[in-house]
C-alpha cells in the first residue's frame, strides 16, 4: 500500500535481488517531498509558508515535469489553484455550504494563482524564473520562493512521476523487464515473464 492505493512492481533480475525495501524507501522519500496529505512534507509547509521553503531534489523534478505540462495545455493544467481546489472540497476540506456558491470569493481564489510567479534560488543567490528552470545545469535543491498565500497541488501528475521514478531506480540496477503500477498509473520497460510484451488491463 502506498498513497492511499495499492502499488504493484514486477520485475526480472538474473541475480534475484530483492528491491522491496528500496522501492518502499522511494515511495516514503516521495511522499515526504510532495504528499500534501502529511502535513511535514515539503510541499505541505511550502503551501503554510509566506515566501517559500527548502525543496529537494524530488520536488525541483516535479516543477519541472509540471511546467511543462503547464506550457503544453497553454496554462490549462495550473499546479497553483490549490486555494481553489480547497473552497470545492477537493482536499481534505468539506465544502461548507455547497447550495451556495460564492462567485466573489471564487475570482479572488482565482487571483491567488500563477504558476510561473515562482522563483528558484540556489547557491550564492543564484536565481531562476520558473519558466528557465529545465535549463539548469544544477541538480540539487534550492530554495522555492513564492507570492504569499501561493499554493501548489502537484496530486494530476504526482502519483504517474512516482512510478517513473521507481522505473528510473530499476534501471539504474540494471533490471531490463519490469512493470511498475501505482493506483492505475502504470510504466512497463521490455517483456513479462513469458517473455512477450506487457499487457495491462
Amino acid at each position: 500500500y502506498a498513497q492511499g492505493t495499492t502499488y504493484t512492481v514486477i520485475y526480472s533480475d538474473s541475480l534475484q535481488h530483492d528491491f522491496a525495501r528500496s522501492i518502499d524507501s522511494v515511495l516514503v522519500r516521495f511522499d515526504s517531498s510532495l504528499s500534501t496529505y502529511k502535513p511535514n512534507s515539503i510541499v505541505s509547509r511550502f503551501n503554510t509558508s509566506d515566501s517559500g521553503v527548502d525543496i529537494d531534489l524530488v520536488f525541483k523534478r516535479m516543477i519541472g515535469h509540471a511546467f511543462y505540462v503547464y506550457k503544453l495545455s497553454e496554462q490549462t493544467f495550473d499546479p497553483s489553484i490549490n486555494p481553489l481546489l480547497s473552497y470545492w472540497g477537493f482536499n481534505k476540506e468539506l465544502i461548507e455550504n455547497p447550495d451556495t456558491i460564492d462567485e466573489i470569493r471564487i475570482v479572488e481564489l482565482l487571483s491567488l494563482k500563477g504558476f510561473d510567479k515562482l522563483e528558484f534560488i540556489y547557491g550564492e543567490g543564484i536565481t531562476y524564473p520558473i519558466d528557465q528552470l529545465q535549463f539548469s545545469s544544477y541538480a540539487g535543491g534550492g530554495f522555492l520562493k513564492k507570492p504569499k498565500n501561493l499554493e501548489v497541488n502537484f496530486n494530476a501528475i504526482a502519483q504517474g512521476f512516482s512510478v517513473d521514478l521507481i522505473g528510473e531506480f530499476l534501471k539504474i540496477k540494471g533490471v531490463k523487464n519490469y512493470m511498475v503500477e501505482v493506483g492505475g498509473e502504470a510504466n512497463v520497460l521490455g517483456v513479462n515473464q513469458d517473455g512477450n510484451p506487457w499487457r495491462l488491463g
